[in-house]
């Protein structure tokens, strides 16, 4: 009797950045383990060309093409499902992930190449597909996965070899005991599951054999087993307080307690990385999408976190949540801006298959694009207008605020304002009114945005509008080559002076902060107005910036 073939399962992931390996990809791995599969696997982000992701399938040739799907990769999955029409071989095109969950029918109807959807969690169901592979499945797959506590760790020492110069994810728990209406995780079908600490910290230690720089633990809500979360955090703290590796938590704000925060205070400093859920200081938005906890409630939590000055804290915020117009909306961002935090997450509430926002999206006159992220275009509280301009502000809040890139420049311009929220939307209303592309928007054009916004608004403080920028240049960059922009021939005839008055001091033995190597390479600024000298400069004529994150000194 002729031995039967063995199979070759192609295992393919594409994911937004090269730094976030794909998981799913490790557990579906060995979640087949002692069939008579042959397993590869293959990892791509979504800047790849969908037709040489196409040609790796033809030059593996597997008998089963496995692919995981999600929010950030679907437009370039739709189109590698259209080029895999023309296989030169039989291969079994599978699907899972939440983008395909729970609509696998819309799917199946849409690309012929597709054979089958597996839904949910899909360690078991893909094993079954595996396993069937010769006498099929049906077109959808769903399967009761075994316990979360029983699906083994999903890295080999190989693989985390491998994650050098990337982050590695780590999950200690599935699913979430909330019901947050805009989450998958909402689902009843994502019950929280929960590994056991011992189990949690013995993994870690496989992984710290490789001292990573970030693990992100990618828990809905680490802290939702708040004892269990708690001996977890004091466990780290003490095997790998001083490993320079950074652990990421995504919290609940209601969950903080008194303890979490006597146990955070003696935290090392860049051990910890929190991502803290706000959405809303609306109350009746909250409750709308079932949100637990109120701003009254959480504010004072988040604060005692931020204050410790150990954590690194991310704060997120969601525009487009039933019930919240441009005037509560202003007060939801001010709040949260008000934080302090280390990185401020401003987006757009995305309408996710699946959740009960997208069922009951008529109902609140949500309207989305029905193209990935399903982001929303308008609400009975929101006009188009609105969105438009909330988009172009969550832009503008990364690039100015979360770049740690414009200190001075910011500090300022909100005070020209009534509140931070009024200065963002001034911007993002110019960005739509003027169609700016902010597509690959360079720090030229962000300087352009600003003084322009600045000479229509505010034209008494355009100069000093621009010698913020300029002073913000200096202290964040790593060269001493000037752009155009604030590079014009008045300045760099001062500058050259002032760096050759600067060497002949050096020469005759002055004392000064600095190396002859360190001016040479030096940004020497020089204000355009009295006020901004007599102000930050101390009535000082220039500051020498000589390296990034070193405070400059004046003369």
């Amino acid at each position: 009797m002729q031995a039967m073939k063995i199979q070759k399962v192609l295992l393919l992931a594409i994911n937004a950045r090269f730094s976030h390996p794909n998981p799913a990809l490790y557990y579906l791995r060995n979640s087949i383990d002692g069939t008579d599969a042959e397993t590869i696997l293959r990892e791509f982000t979504i800047q790849a060309d969908p037709s040489d992701i196409a040609t790796t399938v033809i030059e593996e040739a597997p008998d089963i093409l496995g692919i995981s799907l999600y929010i950030w990769n679907t437009l370039v999955v739709e189109k590698l499902l259209i080029l895999l029409e023309a296989l030169p071989f039989p291969c079994k095109v599978v699907l899972g992930g939440p983008e395909v969950s729970y609509n696998p029918e819309t799917w199946l109807d849409q690309f012929p190449a597709l054979h089958c959807i597996v839904t949910g969690h899909g360690e078991e169901g893909f094993r079954r597909v595996v396993e069937n592979a010769r006498g099929g499945t049906g077109p959808v797959v769903r399967s009761q996965n075994p316990p979360f506590s029983h699906i083994p760790f999903p890295y080999g020492e190989e693989d985390l070899r491998g994650f050098r110069n990337r982050n590695i994810y780590y999950e200690s728990s599935r699913g979430c005991p909330f019901r947050c209406a805009y989450c998958i995780s909402s689902r009843s079908d994502q019950a929280p599951e929960f590994r056991d600490e011992d189990t949690v910290l013995r993994e870690l230690a496989i992984i710290m054999r490789h001292r990573p720089k970030l693990i992100k633990f990618i828990d809905r809500t680490f802290n939702a087993h708040k004892a269990r979360g708690r001996s977890i955090w004091r466990r780290i703290q003490q095997e790998f307080g001083g490993s320079g590796t950074c652990f990421h938590f995504e919290i609940h704000p209601a969950l903080i307690e008194e303890e979490d925060i006597d146990l955070l205070r003696s935290c090392p400093r860049g051990l910890f990385q929190f991502e803290i859920g706000i959405q809303s200081a609306h109350g009746a938005a909250l409750r709308a999408v079932n949100r637990t906890g109120s701003w009254e409630d959480i504010r004072p939590r988040i604060a005692r976190i931020i204050t410790l000055g150990t954590i690194h804290v991310h704060t997120d915020l969601i525009a487009g949540l039933p019930f919240e117009d441009i005037g509560s909306l202003e007060h939801s961002f001010n709040e949260v801006f008000g934080l302090g935090a280390d990185h401020f997450q401003f987006g757009i509430l995305k309408v996710l298959p699946g959740t009960e926002i997208r069922e009951r999206a008529e109902e609140y006159g949500i309207q989305y694009d029905s193209a990935p992220p399903y982001a929303i275009l308008e609400t009975k509280w929101l006009s188009r207008y609105e969105v438009q301009v909330i988009k172009k502000m969550s832009f503008i809040v990364d690039r100015l605020l979360n770049s740690g890139k414009f200190p001075l420049t910011l500090g300022y311009c909100i005070q020209l304002h009534r509140s931070p929220f009024s200065f963002f939307r001034a911007l993002g209303e110019r960005i739509v009114r003027d169609s700016i592309p902010t597509v690959a928007m360079k720090w030229e054009d962000l300087y352009s945005l600003i003084t322009g916004y600045a000479g229509d608004l505010f034209p008494r403080s355009e100069d000093y509008v621009r010698d913020c920028l300029g002073w913000d240049w200096c202290a964040s960059s790593n060269t001493h080559r000037f752009p155009a922009l604030l590079n014009t021939e008045d300045h760099r005839t001062i500058r050259g002076a002032v760096r050759r008055e600067l060497m002949h001091k050096l020469r005759q033995g002055e004392p000064l902060p600095c190396t002859a190597e360190e001016l040479n390479k030096a940004r020497i600024f020089i204000p355009r107005t009295e006020e901004f000298r007599t102000g930050p400069m101390e009535k000082k004529s220039a500051a020498v910036f000589t390296g990034k994150g070193i405070s400059p000194f004046l003369v």
